[in-house]
């Protein structure tokens, strides 16, 4: 298995290319369940010598009455009671907008948030740390100069930034090269098999990859932790015969994911696959340094997934699977 690396100020940090989403934890799903899956995750990633990532932000699920930090506390609860600190991976998100328009990108926002993750989180520290969304008005030097307190601390190893386009994070990363500061290292947006945009999904302040992006992301060998990496199931449910929803055609319907499921459904056929381990395989076998965020709404449904965790595709499968050039079309 292709362990991932995000560089920090020193030793780098090592994971599996499967994170664990989080964001249901202790609302919409029960603790008991969660801790299962929490469970399974961590044995998973011990059976293939792999440290595994684990992630959460503040706001999850502050959306839901009585759920603010609800995730990140039953994680807490679950490294308190299971003792498996030293194995997991932590990545957590602060600054997320009170309401659409008002950013939170402040110091003091993000000196709330980042002490508040780690009291539910029962840590000291958090090996990854990432802004949900960004603030262009704000200059990014004073938006690095705060986070960099927090990295000299020891409270944050690492530094992420989530919805951020790819010029801002370069940007960032110029501050802080010419400052002597630690920059970002890794990066969340939308990324899947099935193309989509933030319209598409109904959240113009999401960032989902592009070609121009891919292709910075690429040349720069810069991490991205894909979210709704696997578009929902997208391909699963059309390839299984199962009637597509209103909202699945919405998101994902297009022309091009129906030439993508073509060979989707090609692969499958060929290494005798599912679509959810071809989708996986699209992310983490990329020359692109890939790792996948999965939903997960059961243990049984982690369970599945991780079983699909372990398809490994030639160069040649996964450029064809993006792009259907004849010149990368795989030998049968």
């Amino acid at each position: 298995m292709r362990i991932l690396e995000v560089k920090t100020g020193g030793r780098p940090v090592q994971m599996a290319p499967i994170a664990l989403g989080a964001q249901p934890m202790g609302s919409t799903m029960p603790e008991e369940t969660a801790f299962a899956c929490l469970d399974a995750f961590c044995q998973w990633g011990e059976s293939r010598g792999a440290p595994v990532c684990v992630d959460t932000a503040r706001v999850y699920s502050s959306w839901i009455p009585g759920g603010d930090g609800t995730s990140e506390r039953t994680i807490g609860r679950w490294l308190s009671r299971s003792g498996n600190r030293e194995k997991v991976v932590l990545s957590t998100k602060g600054g997320h907008p009170a309401e659409p328009g008002l950013p939170r990108l402040d110091r003091e926002s993000l000196r709330r948030d980042l002490a508040e993750s780690l009291a539910h989180l029962n840590t000291d520290h958090v090996e990854l740390y990432f802004l949900h969304r960004d603030d262009p008005r704000r200059p990014v030097g004073e938006i690095l100069e705060s986070l960099n307190e927090w990295v000299e601390s020891g409270a944050v190893r690492a530094l992420g930034a989530s919805n951020w386009r790819a010029s801002r994070i370069e940007e960032a990363n110029r501050y802080a090269a010419s400052h002597g500061l630690q920059g970002f290292t890794v990066s969340q947006i939308q990324w899947s098999l099935a193309r989509t945009s933030p319209d598409k999904l109904g959240d113009p302040t999401l960032v989902c990859m592009t070609p121009a992006e891919y292709a910075w992301y690429r040349e720069q060998r810069f991490p991205v932790m894909a979210y709704t990496s696997q578009a929902g199931g997208y391909f699963s449910k059309a390839l299984s015969g199962a009637s597509l929803s209103p909202g699945d055609q919405a998101r994902y319907g297009c022309e091009e994911n129906s030439r993508r499921m073509e060979r989707v459904k090609t692969i499958c056929a060929r290494r005798g696959v599912t679509p959810a381990a071809v989708c996986l395989a699209a992310i983490t076998e990329n020359p692109l340094p890939g790792c996948a965020i999965v939903g997960f709404s059961s243990l049984a449904r982690l369970r599945d997934t991780l079983s699909d965790a372990s398809l490994e595709l030639s160069p040649e499968e996964v450029a064809w699977l993006w792009d259907g050039s004849a010149d990368n079309r795989p030998v049968p």
